[in-house]
């Protein structure tokens, strides 16, 4: 049977029956997922839903699918798309369905292999279908997955796009870069806004630890801190800097006239359902503001001790430490080591009611 027989046979077939079915959720959680389905401001997909109660993981739903509808389960990152693929679909149409093709069938140049969060979505098929002239081959992943893909092979192209505009509203207003200070508060909120949430969804599907925004004479290099070390993502011209620095101040909470003292801040964004937490830090240079960014998923940072990665004595030294009424703990370690998280469990544990403070 082929991709469009098979997904016919699938018409009758539901996502909450099917997740009943594989025993990912009972038949009283669908029902409280259906009814936050109803009565959302806007209407969401139930696999969403149910991520958003708590009653399943993207990777639970992507598993179960593949299971029940006998479907190949996909990951995304294992694959290099290539180019004659990319050009098929407009990426406006990719995130409208939350889909990525991704290589031709070997033994069939008529059928395109795609992978998707929710393939009992028939009407994606038939316009992935009508628009590539291609039979479609569906296959599961997650909603995460197809996130972090459209960011690898479109995410610079949109920005750049965003960053374009800018730049060409900036030079019909100004002519030149020596008014860029003088912006108008209508340019710097539209394509800034979206620019600076482009790059931090970017940095997270990357897994960075940190943003660095360092201007040069003439352009704005951007590089993001992997493992340990520093990639450059994308370069911008410099005029749309001030602008995005500005914009970068507003968020976190920083003095957007004081351009000549080093400036720290925090702010909060929600990328793919989960919530980070940002440092900023800005700090003078010779050709404007250098800002760095860091990320921590706050989710993160609320662990058990026993998944610190400590050893049982190792453990059990460092319960004794904690019960000490005084005295001082000093954590080193380099970028990503895991600091931030030791002391967030640490004082998650001592924050309780029965903590007594010595006078």
């Amino acid at each position: 049977m082929d991709s469009f027989g098979a997904s016919r046979g699938r018409r009758k077939k539901r996502l909450g029956d099917l997740l009943i079915e594989g025993g990912l959720i009972n038949d009283e959680q669908l029902q409280q997922a259906l009814q936050a389905q109803k009565e959302g401001d806007v209407r969401q997909k139930l696999g969403t839903v149910l991520i958003d109660l708590g009653f399943a993981s993207d990777d639970d739903i992507a598993e179960v699918l593949s299971r029940q509808l006998n479907l190949t389960r996909v990951r995304l990152a294992d694959y290099h798309i290539e180019d004659n693929v990319l050009t098929l679909v407009d990426e406006k149409l990719l995130r409208k369905y939350m889909l990525m093709p991704y290589e031709f069938d070997p033994e069939n140049p008529n059928v395109l292999r795609v992978a998707m969060s929710d393939p009992l979505d028939l009407g994606a098929l038939d316009d992935l279908s009508i628009v590539t002239g291609l039979r479609i081959e569906a296959h599961v992943t997650t909603v995460k997955d197809v996130a972090q893909a459209l960011d690898r092979y479109f995410g610079n192209a949109e920005a750049m796009k965003v960053a374009d505009q800018f730049t060409k509203e900036h030079q019909e207003r100004y002519g030149n870069r020596e008014n860029r200070n003088e912006e108008s508060e209508e340019i710097k909120q539209a394509p800034i806004v979206r620019l600076l949430n482009q790059i931090i969804e970017q940095a997270v599907h990357k897994r960075a630890s940190d943003i660095h925004f360092e201007p040069m004479e003439e352009q704005l290099r951007i590089r993001f801190r992997v493992d340990g070390v520093l990639q450059e993502a994308m370069r911008h011209d410099i005029t749309l800097f001030p602008a995005l620095v500005a914009r970068i101040k507003i968020v976190s909470g920083m003095d957007i006239s004081e351009k000549r003292k080093p400036q720290d801040g925090r702010m909060s964004v929600i990328v793919d359902r989960q919530e980070f937490d940002l440092r900023v830090s800005n700090l003078p240079t010779v050709y404007g503001e250098k800002v760095v960014m860091r990320l921590t998923q706050k989710k993160a940072l609320t662990r058990d001790k026993k998944d610190l990665g400590f050893q049982p004595d190792d453990l059990a030294k460092f319960d004794k430490i904690l019960a000490h009424p005084h005295g001082i703990i000093l954590v080193t370690g380099p970028t990503g080591s895991g600091k931030s998280t030791t002391l967030y469990t640490a004082l998650s544990e001592l924050n309780t009611e029965a903590l007594i403070l010595s006078p």
